[in-house]
């Protein structure tokens, strides 16, 4: 199922420092595999708190671009900042992502539009659901993918999952029970220090992690 990722690199993965509020490793496996199958050249992000997905992106997309912005300023971007220090491939931005990465998406639009990704870790829910529509008018913007898309919120049917299937209708979710069964070997270390994923998890939450959505755009070129 994520046949663009090599066994060692997988398990390279598997093995990666899992921080705070982080994504977890086989969710980014699945962001990886479908950036590759795509052909990625361009990935904006959205949320980078410590730099998890940021560094994973970076180190196993080594070929794209990552542009990086974060809203907050917090103690995190010191410690997100000197984890990235080593790469080449990262651009750092500070501001609204509502505003700043459909800016970003835009800027180079005319003259000749690489092919882009965009991953929103915040904001979240709806409002990450209008960002994206707003970057799919975009025909060179591939996919999307929002993260903490869990099925059930407070107990109930999530209206940010309900919302984002209503909107963007090519869609999938990293809890579906294929991904799970063939990717989340690579939490173990995750789950085994209390992370946020597994049986206890989905008890709550519905759902085997924090979820990634998955979303491909429909009016891609």
């Amino acid at each position: 199922m994520l046949d663009t990722l090599t066994s060692a690199e997988l398990e390279a993965i598997a093995s990666e420092p899992y921080e705070p509020r982080g994504i977890l490793h086989s969710e980014m496996a699945l962001i990886i595999h479908i950036c590759r199958r795509l052909g990625i050249e361009v990935v904006i992000e959205s949320g980078r708190a410590r730099g998890q997905s940021t560094y994973m992106l970076a180190k196993y997309l080594p070929d794209a671009v990552i542009y990086s912005v974060e809203l907050r300023n917090h103690p995190d971007e010191a410690i997100a900042r000197e984890r990235l220090a080593g790469f080449g491939n990262i651009g750092l931005y500070s501001g609204d992502g509502a505003v700043m990465v459909p800016k970003l998406t835009g800027r180079d639009s005319e003259s000749d539009p690489s092919r882009t990704a965009i991953l929103l870790d915040g904001p979240k829910g709806a409002a990450a659901v209008s960002i994206l529509e707003e970057c799919f008018q975009y025909p060179h913007v591939l996919a999307g993918f929002i993260h903490d898309m869990r099925r059930l919120d407070h107990g109930q049917p999530s209206p940010h999952r309900a919302d984002a299937i209503a909107r963007l209708p090519n869609h999938a979710f990293s809890d579906d029970p294929r991904i799970v069964s063939a990717a989340s070997w690579m939490d173990a270390t995750i789950i085994a220090t209390g992370g946020p994923a597994g049986p206890a998890h989905e008890a709550v939450f519905g759902s085997y992690g924090p979820t990634v959505g998955v979303f491909l755009n429909q009016h891609q070129g």
